[in-house]
């Protein structure tokens, strides 16, 4: 295993536990990550550079690079529905800036990983249970406003409808 998470609700990397490989008892093997809170092993994180913060100020992207990494070394990234994190509603910057970012963040890090996470991210939309926030309009985020909800997981966090 590279990378282990919770559950983490009201974020873009959202799956159907029914179309991934169960590890365990509510722990599932998935593409990649979201990275609100996450372990990774030193290994993983060794293989990738420091954040350049000026080609990646929202940090996205860093969740399809470790996954990269971890695959690459023939490990895990997995999901714990077992219990959550709960994650706020919104965000506070735009997405189309993010997703600008993302991409240019992945294309610095080298072609081996620029691969890997296309191939991440095809799995990633075989697996997805809701559309990506990268699909929302900037009315949507970035001045407040509520990103779509979530329903509770097994647990029962979570909420909007």
């Amino acid at each position: 295993m590279g990378v282990y998470e919770p559950d983490v609700n009201f974020t873009e990397v959202n799956y159907d536990p029914s179309q991934l490989r169960a590890i365990g008892t509510e722990l599932f093997e998935v593409p990649m990550t979201d990275q609100t809170c996450w372990f990774v092993t030193g290994d993983v994180l060794g293989r990738l550079p420091p954040v350049d913060v000026s080609v990646n100020r929202y940090g996205w992207g860093i969740s399809r690079a470790v996954a990269a990494a971890s695959h690459l070394q023939g490990k895990l990234c997995v999901r714990d529905y077992s219990f959550s994190v709960l994650h706020p509603r919104r965000r506070g910057y735009p997405t189309e800036v993010a997703v600008r970012q993302r991409d240019a963040y992945v294309t610095s890090l080298g072609p081996e990983i620029e691969r890997e996470a296309a191939r991440i991210s095809q799995w990633r939309s075989r697996v997805a249970s809701e559309p990506s926030w990268a699909d929302i309009s900037p009315a949507q985020d970035g001045d407040g406003a509520d990103a779509p909800g979530r329903r509770a997981n097994r647990a029962g966090f979570g909420g909007a409808t």
